[in-house]
């Protein structure tokens, strides 16, 4: 970590490479280490790690992304553990970040919805398609799209509720993308 002129996709290579497990574990225990950090040569260093363990196996990396998630201050941090984030329990983690001021924040935290979120929590997750940031309604409409069928029911009644125009025409973008495949 203190050889920043060492590209991150290379060391990554590596630790795959090497395939030693335990590994993960020791670099996991050390980000979680640097989560409380204010200092910028720290905080630096955790996401380089962050990005390290994104290829390491899940169970032996969130324990440690849920504590960095609880003590982190910083946004950046707080979008690239959301990454990580692929089971139920972590919902309260996503629906927490659906509010964030981080525009970034409420990206991942989109993105993770698609991942571990249900049907019955798409009232949460729809009101980001009036998101001022445009990545972020576009993400929103991929998400609702894994959930709800194009021409169904459903989601005539979701478009019918929506009552900002930037919000119907990113569902019907994403619609038409998706019609192209």
């Amino acid at each position: 970590m203190e050889r920043e002129d060492w590209p991150t996709a290379q060391l990554a290579i590596l630790l795959e490479e090497l395939g030693n497990e335990n590994i993960f574990g020791i670099l996991a225990n050390l980000a979680n280490g640097l989560a409380t950090s204010t200092d910028a040569v720290e905080l630096r260093k955790l996401k380089r790690l962050l990005h390290l363990l994104e290829i390491a196996p899940y169970q032996q990396v969130i324990y440690s992304i849920r504590a960095i998630l609880a003590a982190t201050k910083d946004d950046e941090i707080v979008a690239q553990c959301l990454k990580f984030l692929r089971k139920p329990e972590d919902m309260h983690y996503v629906q927490f970040y659906l509010n964030h001021s981080n525009w970034v924040v409420r990206l991942q935290a989109a993105r993770a919805f698609g991942s571990i979120g249900s049907r019955e929590e798409l009232p949460r997750l729809s009101k980001l398609l009036s998101d001022p940031v445009w990545w972020v309604r576009y993400r929103t409409a991929q998400t609702i799209l894994e959930f709800i069928r194009e021409g169904s029911p459903e989601m005539a009644a979701l478009r019918a509720q929506l009552n900002d125009r930037y919000a119907q025409d990113m569902l019907d973008m994403v619609i038409a993308e998706k019609d192209k495949r």
